[in-house]
């Protein structure tokens, strides 16, 4: 069986990225909350602080309005955390977001972009992952392939599904 996508790095493929990136990374749920309740808590110190604001001397004031300033940024970067995932990935491809051809045979599979062809060993990927209209191979911490369902011009991504589990020798996890 041998299976060809095409997937073009959009901005959609970056936000499945970086949500493979905050459900599978525990360091990176438990910072994204960290920064909530941390920003909650110096917008709420900031209020009382400013309540108290005739009472306080110059330092007093400096504090209020570092606690005023840094908490809702904490809040804010809480909330968007998957799209600054998204924009530091689209950082790092700089430019580097053409469409990348993707060849899977009963041996390795094979990552075309720009010309330059690399091949994998199927040894390599530690995890597959499903999402909404991707699946995601990791290779590692930090690198991965991309592909996105409606790209397959060989083969459907029902067989991909069975295939890959067979040759990564377990199931191919779902993320919502």
């Amino acid at each position: 069986m041998v299976f060809e996508n095409t997937t073009l790095y959009d901005k959609e493929a970056l936000y499945a990225l970086a949500d493979v990136q905050i459900k599978t990374s525990r360091r990176t749920r438990i910072r994204r909350w960290v920064l909530l309740i941390a920003g909650g808590w110096c917008c709420i110190a900031g209020i009382l602080l400013l309540w108290r604001l005739r009472r306080l001397d110059f330092s007093g004031h400096i504090v209020t309005g570092m606690t005023l300033v840094l908490g809702p940024m904490g809040v804010l970067q809480g909330l968007f955390y998957r799209s600054m995932i998204a924009a530091r990935i689209r950082r790092q491809l700089q430019g580097d977001d053409g469409p990348r051809r993707c060849f899977f045979t009963e041996d390795a599979f094979q990552a075309e972009k720009a010309g330059v062809r690399s091949v994998y060993s199927y040894d390599l990927v530690q995890n597959a992952y499903e999402l909404p209209g991707y699946f995601v191979l990791a290779l590692d911490k930090i690198h991965c392939v991309i592909l996105s369902m409606a790209g397959f011009t060989q083969g459907t991504p029902d067989d991909f599904r069975a295939f890959i589990e067979q040759r990564l020798h377990g199931p191919v996890r779902y993320l919502r």
